[in-house]
């Protein structure tokens, strides 16, 4: 199975260059092995609808347009699924919640602002923004360790919130450990299946 990269700025032709590719290896070979077109979550659509419009080209079971998450689920799902069922984005917030309510009284910035609405929504997408640039409680701790040693001119609210950031991950993490799989794992988990 060949794999091709296809890379180049804004507005190169990359998805034109992709779809035509696509469209000619179809007409060439319909029922040949499956063609994967890989693309963000929220372009999956738009793409199956751009292949569904082609002219001359009444349909096909070999192409799939798939995103980095669906094709994370098709890997695991191929190899034994997660070992934990999958926690939800809704799930998620609640246990955030539940952990904000819990660790009210030790969060230095974050205590007032814990029981607004939406907090927990924004907490859970700043949890899944540190994840995506794969940083992790224990870097978060070095950053705060070496902020406090170097003391001087150091702010003291980013401390306080880089603070309250790992006690509540950390806090996140041991309610999922042995319970649910974090879906913002998922293609870490599918790279190591």
């Amino acid at each position: 199975m060949a794999l091709r990269f296809i890379l180049g700025r804004a507005g190169s032709g990359k998805t034109h260059t992709c779809l035509e590719e696509i469209r000619r290896v179809l007409r060439l070979d319909p029922w040949g092995p499956p063609l994967l077109f890989l693309v963000p979550e929220q372009a999956t659509f738009l793409m199956e609808y751009a292949l569904a419009l082609t002219p001359g080209l009444p349909g096909s079971v070999r192409a799939e347009v798939t995103s980095f998450r669906r094709l994370a689920a098709a890997v695991l799902a191929a190899t034994g699924g997660p070992e934990r069922p999958l926690l939800g984005e809704l799930g998620r917030q609640m246990w955030l919640r539940l952990l904000l309510r819990r660790l009210e009284g030790r969060l230095r910035l974050f205590g007032g602002a814990a029981g607004r609405p939406g907090f927990a929504g924004q907490l859970a997408a700043c949890l899944q923004e540190l994840r995506r640039y794969r940083l992790t409680p224990e870097r978060l701790e070095a950053c705060l360790a070496q902020m406090q040693a170097e003391a001087a001119g150091a702010e003291p609210a980013l401390a306080a919130k880089l603070a309250d950031l790992v006690l509540l991950w950390r806090s996140y993490e041991a309610f999922l450990a042995n319970r649910y799989t974090d879906p913002d794992t998922l293609l870490d988990l599918a790279a190591q299946r």
